[in-house]
């Protein structure tokens, strides 16, 4: 695993001390679309469960969608600020009448049983997940909660139509801001891989194919979670959804990518093939480039990490849902000379590296994961393998690869 670029929460400031010694209350992460039914299900869900004491948390772009008004018994805290931000930052003198405040003292006093979260349509469940991990303690609200479960909630009439889509989040104004370039497919796929529960609401709208279709996709993409089937957000309990959920502590991988070790889950509609690609040569830069410019239609998803000759330092991160794909810098291999020779303090990530360490390339190698419908496997490997550097461009070495033509933008 290469070093990744930094993120939260990892930039945090982080203080040293715990909150009260109290028992933590167990927070539920839900995302979707924007109109894919949060605050229907979250209703339900409040009202199917009496005597629960709940607090909410939503953005205020979450109650601009139209979850401005929730029924009772909850307590409501409407924010404008990132939900991210809610958790992490310190209670000072002047959050005593904010939401941050409120639920702080909400906390302490033991007034709350669970606290719901609706998320906005933009963010990826996984990094809230991070935020709340114990491995990150010394904030006084993130000291007192515990991650419980991730609901995901898709709209079962348009979620195809959503993955399918190149359109940015920019393009629905569900964008973080102006640097903000995701797609609306990635953000999507993101969410769904992260559920404990898929939430497939909307069925009423949708059609029995269809219906069947996207539970195709969602068993596909996160083979572990519980899917659930709804109309107006109304859930019935025996799902095991009000099961305190077993949270995998420190794996926030997508749900496929933990199984790919082990045989595709049946499906009804579709035919879904499976190619995990690892080789150690570099990929010569305009070949992959010209290949990545070609039209997969096939694909549901890729993901992996990739190496090009000409930048032996980087580490390029591909993201693929249905039609978007998103290719970025993912950080520096630890075998670049930019890391200077340190190596992770992290056990199991050292066990790794030594598993994979190459005595020329270091960790530098090709690790890509597609998942697709109904697509010819060894083809694809072959038109990969075509990308990579040739015998003869690779007795050049790593002075005659810098040289290589590479038409992508400059990573930093």
């Amino acid at each position: 695993m290469p070093i990744r670029m930094p993120g939260h929460p990892s930039n945090a400031s982080l203080s040293a001390a715990r909150a009260l010694d109290a028992p933590q209350v167990p927070v539920t992460l839900v995302c979707g679309a924007v109109g894919a039914g949060k605050t229907q299900v979250l209703e339900h869900w409040m009202r199917s469960r009496a005597g629960t004491r709940f607090a909410v948390i939503a953005e205020a772009a979450s109650a601009r969608s139209g979850s401005g008004s929730y029924e009772r018994p909850a307590v409501v805290f409407h924010t404008r600020e990132a939900i991210e931000a809610v958790l992490t930052r310190q209670i000072g003198a002047a959050d005593q009448h904010s939401p941050r405040g409120a639920l702080w003292q909400q906390l302490a006093s033991g007034q709350i049983d669970e606290v719901l979260v609706e998320v906005s349509a933009h963010v990826e469940p996984a990094s809230l997940a991070l935020v709340l991990d114990s491995r990150y303690p010394g904030h006084v609200l993130v000291d007192r909660l515990t991650l419980n479960r991730i609901v995901t909630v898709v709209d079962c009439a348009t979620v195809q139509d959503d993955y399918a889509s190149t359109a940015a989040l920019a393009e629905r104004h569900a964008h973080v801001d102006a640097s903000d370039t995701r797609t609306v497919a990635n953000v999507v796929a993101a969410q769904i891989e992260s559920a404990d529960i898929v939430v497939l609401n909307k069925i009423d709208r949708a059609g029995v194919r269809r219906v069947r279709e996207v539970h195709d996709i969602v068993g596909v993409l996160n083979p572990d979670a519980i899917r659930v089937e709804t109309s107006f957000g109304e859930m019935h309990t025996d799902h095991g959804v009000d099961r305190r959920g077993a949270m995998r502590v420190g794996d926030y991988r997508p749900g496929w990518l933990r199984k790919l070790d082990q045989p595709l889950p049946a499906t009804g509609v579709y035919a879904v093939a499976r190619l995990v690609y690892r080789r150690r040569r570099p990929f010569h830069p305009e070949r992959l480039a010209r290949f990545l410019d070609t039209d997969w239609p096939w694909a549901l998803r890729v993901r992996g990490q990739f190496w090009l000759a000409s930048r032996p330092e980087w580490a390029g991160d591909i993201q693929q849902a249905g039609c978007s794909v998103a290719i970025q810098p993912f950080g520096y291999w630890w075998a670049s000379e930019a890391v200077g020779g340190a190596m992770p303090d992290e056990p199991g990530l050292r066990r790794e590296l030594d598993a994979c360490w190459h005595p020329l390339y270091g960790d530098r190698r090709q690790h890509i994961a597609i998942l697709g419908i109904d697509f010819d496997t060894a083809a694809m490997e072959k038109r990969l393998d075509y990308c990579l550097l040739n015998d003869t461009e690779l007795a050049a070495g790593w002075a005659g690869w810098r040289d290589l033509r590479d038409p992508w933008p400059v990573w930093a």
